[in-house]
């Protein structure tokens, strides 16, 4: 009588094949949830300061608004950005008294992929850009 082939040691050859990319999906599933949260933490910058630019009485106080509060905002989250610039669209103060007018604050943030993957010596960045906008009072005097 013949002997039959067993299948004993395939699981462990199946693993090593498999674990590579099990691990590349997880690495790949951390470094989207982690653009995704710095995305946000983004946007909620670009939100309140386009926030409180809508809130002053001319163009030049929104625009240092805009960005005081930019810089307020990035130190009140954990996100580190390389650099980070603000832009600030004041256009809406110029519209009569009774019209629509809103302020647009664009934040761009560049963040380390290091600080983005969690890999300490990947080198890189990845520039993050999101706008805010925000009604101005129609009814409140400009200057």
């Amino acid at each position: 009588m013949r002997k039959q082939p067993t299948d004993r040691g395939s699981v462990s050859l199946e693993l090593v094949i498999l674990a590579p990319v099990i691990i590349a999906v997880i690495g790949i599933l951390f470094f989207a949830a982690r653009n995704a949260q710095a995305g946000n933490s983004v946007t909620d910058i670009a939100d309140a300061a386009a926030r409180t630019a809508s809130l002053e009485r001319t163009p030049q106080q929104a625009k240092i608004a805009a960005e005081n509060e930019a810089r307020i905002a990035l130190n009140n989250t954990s996100l580190v950005c390389e650099s980070m610039s603000v832009s600030v669209d004041v256009e809406g103060f110029t519209t009569t008294l009774g019209a629509t007018g809103s302020v647009e604050a664009t934040v761009s943030c560049s963040v380390k992929l290091a600080d983005l993957t969690g890999i300490p010596a990947l080198p890189g960045s990845h520039t993050l850009t999101r706008t805010g906008l925000s009604p101005i009072d129609p009814w409140r005097q400009r200057r």
